[in-house]
């Protein structure tokens, strides 16, 4: 195939692809606004690339660019048999919205350039000058991320084991080989993080209308994660950090709205969130253990008894689905689903290749010195936000210990209030943070991790943002004019930024 055609044949497979899924999405969420059907057509876009990709490789299809003529299939049966069957994914049309009308408000042009759009404009050309017209230069990129995808493009099989890293589930990747497919070279590889970028701000700003925060304050939390290192540093490479804090903020809000509202919809991209999360990287499984516990545990201890059960269903089809395929490809063709770490007896390389793996992270690191470089870290990679975001996450968890009962009640009772969600996400995110292997060290004793600064940084992501989150409702309830004594005197997991 001629680079030529293969554009146009790109070109017209994201067109296709995207309009197709937007118009479901349109009427799947006739009530909600624009932020939360681009976040559902982002994610359930991604799910199709996954599965036509794991459907294609089964079939010894996935040479070549039948993946551009799979992936548009989908929807298009999708939209065919909704359009016969005159049956939409979720009726809303007998479902009361709660939310306030900020957050379902389009806000128009009010002038024809506003200074966010040049910042926009400015992470755009960034993204295309040096993503696409600059070799990667980064270490992960250039190591694995980049080999995985050119295997798969020249033999046509996810299960090649020629990459020195073949093992790392590749859900991220696979998004780099549907853009490349088509072509003899990789060099649109590192364009590919565009669509988790997208989906981490179209989530994030999504939740900032749902807590009900002034534009302000909403554009500081989004710019404060944009601007951080990993994110800035990732849209431009083939790396998959950014693919996990979107994945896991996309299984908070839908499984939050679910929770909310009961639409079928949301818990469908629920459940893909979580199956495309576990198909990111290892580190990743500990957070959907936290989005299926919590939003499971959430329904069972508001006596919500078929929600729980559904959610968890659809945690279960989701990991089936859309991640499993890596840990049983390392299981059949290795001997363990964690390859190289071993489990249950398995044969463990793990233990050879990094001796001391037991103490590379923060609780177990055993060193006083190690939390001055984290806080320096997060300084100099993260910047002031994301560095007091760190520093005042410590005190989430004791907030929500403090009004555990207060919590509990709420929950119990029925009420469904966000900042109380993201109040239990931020804690077990930062839960995981302290156990994730690796923050500290690679080599025993050498603090090596640390001392780069950049990747302790990109690991806690997902504590930094939902900590963010919670964080902003705090600001809103203490700055607010709106504010007043008697609400700030209430408990604030329970009263401020009430959804």
């Amino acid at each position: 195939m001629t680079v030529g055609f293969a554009g146009v044949f790109l070109a017209l497979f994201l067109v296709s692809a995207w309009g197709l899924l937007a118009f479901i999405m349109r009427r799947t969420f006739p009530q909600s606004g624009n932020m939360v059907r681009c976040a559902a057509a982002l994610v359930l876009l991604w799910s199709v690339v996954v599965a036509c990709s794991f459907g294609l490789s089964l079939l010894g299809l996935m040479a070549g660019f039948w993946l551009w003529v799979a992936v548009p299939l989908v929807p298009l049966v999708l939209l065919c048999v909704a359009l016969i069957l005159q049956w939409r994914l979720d009726d809303e049309s007998d479902v009361v919205d709660s939310r306030n009308e900020l957050a379902n408000a389009d806000h128009g042009w009010t002038t024809w350039i506003r200074p966010i759009d040049g910042v926009w404009a400015l992470v755009i050309s960034y993204v295309f000058v040096f993503g696409l017209f600059q070799l990667p230069v980064d270490w992960d990129t250039i190591a694995y991320h980049l080999p995985i995808v050119d295997h798969w493009i020249q033999s046509g099989d996810l299960c090649v084991q020629d990459s020195a890293f073949w093992y790392v589930p590749g859900n991220n990747e696979l998004l780099a080989y549907c853009l490349c497919c088509g072509f003899d070279g990789d060099f649109l590889a590192q364009l590919h993080n565009l669509l988790p970028a997208t989906l981490l701000v179209v989530v994030l700003i999504t939740l900032c209308r749902e807590l009900q925060l002034d534009h302000r304050l909403m554009w500081l939390v989004v710019l404060s994660v944009v601007f951080t290192q990993p994110v800035l540093r990732q849209i431009i490479s083939a790396e998959n950090d950014i693919g996990v804090v979107a994945l896991f903020l996309s299984a908070v809000l839908f499984g939050w709205r679910f929770a909310r509202d009961g639409r079928h919809a949301d818990l469908i991209l629920f459940g893909c969130s979580v199956g495309l999360l576990l198909g990111i990287k290892y580190y990743a499984l500990a957070y959907v253990a936290v989005a299926m516990a919590i939003a499971v545990g959430w329904m069972l201890v508001g006596k919500q008894y078929r929600k729980g059960g559904l959610l968890l269903v659809a945690a279960v089809f989701g990991v089936l689905l859309l991640g499993a395929f890596w840990y049983l490809r390392n299981w059949m063709l290795a001997g363990s689903p964690l390859f190289p770490k071993g489990i249950l007896g398995m044969p463990d390389q793990w233990a050879e290749m990094r001796p001391g793996f037991r103490h590379s992270n923060l609780l177990r690191s055993g060193r006083s010195e190690v939390w001055l470089l984290l806080l320096r870290a997060w300084l100099i990679h993260g910047g002031p936000v994301a560095w007091l975001t760190i520093v005042a996450s410590c005190l989430i968890p004791i907030a929500v210990l403090r009004r555990g009962k207060q919590i509990w009640v709420s929950v119990r009772s029925g009420e469904c209030q966000l900042q109380n969600w993201l109040a239990l996400f931020a804690t077990a995110s930062m839960v995981v943070y302290l156990i994730t292997p690796n923050v500290v060290e690679t080599e025993l004793g050498t603090l090596n991790m640390l001392l780069l600064q950049y990747h302790p940084v990109r690991f806690g992501m997902c504590a930094f943002v939902v900590g963010v989150l919670v964080l902003s409702t705090v600001v809103r309830g203490q700055f607010d004019p709106t504010s007043t004594a008697t609400t700030l005197s209430k408990p604030r997991w329970t009263t401020i930024g009430s959804a």
